[in-house]
């Protein structure tokens, strides 16, 4: 039989045993896990050179994105610019030009004295013409039109080129002391004359005619514009 202190020792070199078992065991474990603990700093590291490498990237696309837009939208910006100056420039060659050609006034005895105004078309286009006038006999300093209505024409079309004639009467009928008033620089004709056309285009042109009629005779009137 064993005896007791035997017993004890065999009992001690087993806890030994065992205990050195566990801590070799423990070295091992933490000696694996400081392994794993690199390799993860390791992955980590990579994952975030990855993750800089992509967000740097992702920055380089947004900005050269950005900068291809710009060109872009300057390319259009200047392709538009140069399409609405070519447009104008076209509208510019091909409206109609309407303005007065020439202006004559007759006078017969006592009759109405009868402003004759020719407007002409100058353009490549036909134009839409409408004009309004009145001849009025008043006093050299009065400055200011007198309270006299006209009333415009109706529209007409007036083809490129071609001349529109307008028929314009004094006010009221001249008479001898209106002529003598006229000779002796109390009192002047003046035409008063507004016309407006359309173009092909649709745009809208006007302009008013402020001129004196001078009298070179007895009997023939020139209106100068």
């Amino acid at each position: 039989m064993i005896s007791k202190k035997a017993a004890e020792a065999q009992t001690a070199r087993a806890l030994a045993k065992a205990e050195e078992t566990r801590a070799a065991k423990d070295l091992r474990a933490q000696e694996a896990m400081a392994e794993w603990a690199k390799w993860m700093c390791i992955v980590t590291g990579i994952q975030a050179f990855i993750g800089l490498a992509s967000l740097l990237g992702l920055a380089f696309t947004v900005v050269f994105a950005k900068s291809s837009a710009d060109d872009s939208g300057r390319s259009a910006d200047a392709a538009s610019q140069a399409l609405e100056h070519t447009v104008e420039t076209s509208k510019r060659q091909l409206r109609a030009y309407v303005s007065v050609q020439q202006s004559s006034c007759e006078v017969y005895g006592g009759a109405d004295p009868e402003v004759r105004v020719i407007f002409r078309n100058s353009g490549q286009t036909p134009a839409r013409f409408r004009s309004a006038g009145v001849l009025v006999f008043h006093p050299v300093n009065q400055v200011v039109m007198p309270q006299v209505s006209y009333a415009a024409e109706p529209y007409r079309e007036i083809g490129a080129g071609g001349d529109v004639t307008m028929f314009i009467q004094l006010h009221r009928q001249i008479t001898a002391q209106d002529y003598n008033d006229y000779v002796n620089g109390q009192q002047r004709f003046m035409l008063y004359l507004d016309y407006e056309y359309f173009d092909v285009f649709d745009d809208r042109h006007a302009r008013g005619v402020r001129a004196t009629v001078k009298i070179q005779s007895g009997a023939h009137i020139l209106v100068e514009c």
